[in-house]
């Protein structure tokens, strides 16, 4: 498993969904356009890995963030973990990671 979360100038995003979950399914065009732009360069130089994980596939990786509900974007970031609850958006994404980066 990678070492996720253990530099400051990287911001590790887990997006974890669940292939059966409406939820999941509804968040899929974000999903994919984050992992599509990934690495992001955030507005101070930091750089936003996204590594994209299924429930069925990566379970015990999931388990070891204590993601236990999908869909969800998990962010590690200078030794915090961060649960997104924000707008389901890109942009709105992008914009959390640049004020947590600040």
């Amino acid at each position: 498993m990678a070492d996720r979360g253990a530099s400051s100038d990287t911001v590790h995003v887990i997006v974890a969904t669940a292939t059966g979950d409406a939820q999941s399914r509804a968040a899929l065009p974000v999903y994919e356009q984050l992992h599509q732009h990934a690495p992001i360069l955030l507005s101070n130089g930091t750089m936003a890995v996204v590594s994209w994980l299924d429930a069925d596939q990566h379970a015990a990786e999931l388990r070891t963030y204590h993601i236990h509900a999908f869909p969800a974007i998990v962010i590690l970031y200078d030794a915090r973990r961060l649960e997104y609850t924000g707008t389901l958006s890109y942009d709105a994404i992008v914009d959390f990671l640049n004020r947590i980066t600040e």
